[in-house]
């Protein structure tokens, strides 16, 4: 999504994290600091933003030199930091935001923000107001509170069900009510338990029997006696046939915009690819109320105060009933990197297909080597060649590979990119299979 002011692009894409109360109850889960690693760079795909060579983003670890030359030879012009933005937090916990205000090196992140006249970030966080004012900024963005409300599953499932709708689903603020509602659900269908602030990924626990239900319950209980709070979203799960989003921005004086309408693919309850809705589908959604249902939601977040951008992931069942709201993010998303590459990519008449992949490895890839060999397979996206793999980030291959990786261990690693083939399967196929192939000759092994 375009802009023509001298723009300053940054985010944290595990927003939620810092969005989430202290003093709640949570669902059990597993620690996953290399899947986190990964997460944390992913703030390198923002250069689809940028629209000018005046333009600034800055990112956690700065930019592959050689990722950088070939996006400039594409056309994607920006400037970006060369050092790493550290406080004595460290990089682990803090966000993009707290890391830059925070910095030793404050002076060298004014002088690169020196041109800007307006700040466009992945989302608001708590250090937003501090960055601006750090960064002698004069921006106006929602608070804190106003942003924490309406990115909350309470907000979104308290609109669903003033829409109406197939889909079940209640708040849930003790562990026996969570039990009792969700014995009931089972009786028809497996349940979804949500964390109001989860991040994409986590903070979901799909319900399939009872035993588990009382587990779960079971384990929220104990916090509770030991004096938090309980807030849960339970819903019924839904017979998917495919997940959509639909991006809005809400300007200041509330006039709501509709971007762009992305479809999805997910593997579990994680982003796994995306592309651009076509035609028909489209067809489809203005048959139903959808559209002013979106419209209704935009109103209703703007009404809390909220502008900037939205995405309201929904969804369409077996039976084609449209769910208008899964969630919603007030915030950008990953449907609308994939849509401002894809008004890139009209500069080739070509559209992408916003993919990842999973990857395993012990040794760091030069990425320089990895866009030579994709060049020689003849699957590297270029300006004489628009059939291919347009690669979005660099960082997220090596980010857990450090200097005292061994032979027994392995590191996870993830491979962005936009599949570009024209709606052509077989060289959907083709690309993939020898984008497969250069990584094991890398000796990476690719997961999904």
């Amino acid at each position: 999504m375009k802009e023509s002011n001298n723009t300053l692009y940054l985010g944290t894409f595990n927003s939620e994290l810092f969005w989430k109360e202290l003093g709640f109850s949570e669902l059990p889960s597993i620690s996953d600091l290399q899947s986190d690693n990964v997460l944390s760079v992913l703030d390198e795909l923002q250069f689809a933003f940028c629209a000018n060579s005046n333009d600034v983003l800055i990112t956690r670890l700065p930019f592959d030199q050689f990722h950088k030359e070939y996006l400039c030879l594409l056309g994607f012009e920006f400037k970006s930091n060369d050092v790493q933005p550290k406080n004595e937090k460290g990089s682990g916990v803090a966000s993009i935001c707290d890391l830059i205000s925070g910095s030793q090196n404050l002076e060298y992140f004014r002088g690169l923000t020196s041109s800007i006249n307006s700040f466009s970030p992945y989302s608001i966080l708590p250090e937003s107001e501090l960055l601006l004012q750090k960064l002698q900024l004069e921006n106006s963005i929602p608070s804190i509170e106003i942003v924490k409300k309406v990115n909350s599953k309470v907000f979104s499932t308290l609109l669903s069900k003033e829409i109406g709708g197939i889909k079940k689903e209640e708040l849930a603020y003790s562990s026996e009510y969570l039990l009792r509602i969700g014995k009931e659900m089972l009786s028809s269908s497996h349940v979804l338990i949500k964390d109001p602030m989860g991040v994409s990924g986590k903070g979901n626990m799909l319900i399939n029997s009872e035993k588990l239900l009382s587990r779960i319950c079971s384990h929220i209980q104990k916090q509770e006696q030991n004096g938090k709070k309980t807030c849960f979203v339970i819903e019924s799960l839904l017979n998917k046939k495919a997940d959509f989003s639909t991006q809005l921005l809400i300007d200041k004086s509330g006039e709501i915009k509709l971007v762009t309408v992305q479809v999805m693919r997910n593997n579990g309850f994680a982003f796994s690819g995306i592309q651009t809705s076509d035609s028909k589908f489209l067809s489809f959604l203005n048959k139903t109320e959808y559209f002013k249902q979106v419209e209704w939601i935009g109103r209703e977040i703007y009404k809390e105060g909220y502008f900037g951008p939205v995405c309201i992931d929904s969804m369409v069942d077996q039976d084609d009933n449209v769910i208008p709201i899964i969630e919603i993010n007030a915030r950008k998303s990953m449907g609308l990197i994939n849509y401002a590459i894809d008004q890139h990519l009209a500069n080739f008449s070509v559209k992408g297909n916003l993919m990842y992949l999973s990857l395993i490895l012990k040794n760091k890839i030069s990425f320089e080597k990895l866009l030579n060999r994709l060049d020689e397979l003849g699957i590297l996206f270029t300006s004489q060649n628009n059939l291919g793999i347009l690669p979005l980030s660099a960082n997220a291959i090596n980010i857990n590979v450090g200097d005292n990786v061994t032979d027994s261990m392995s590191c996870k690693g993830r491979f962005y990119f936009s599949l570009i083939a024209k709606d052509n399967e077989e060289k959907k196929d083709e690309l993939l299979s020898k984008l497969n192939f250069a990584f094991n000759e890398f000796n990476i092994k690719v997961v999904n």
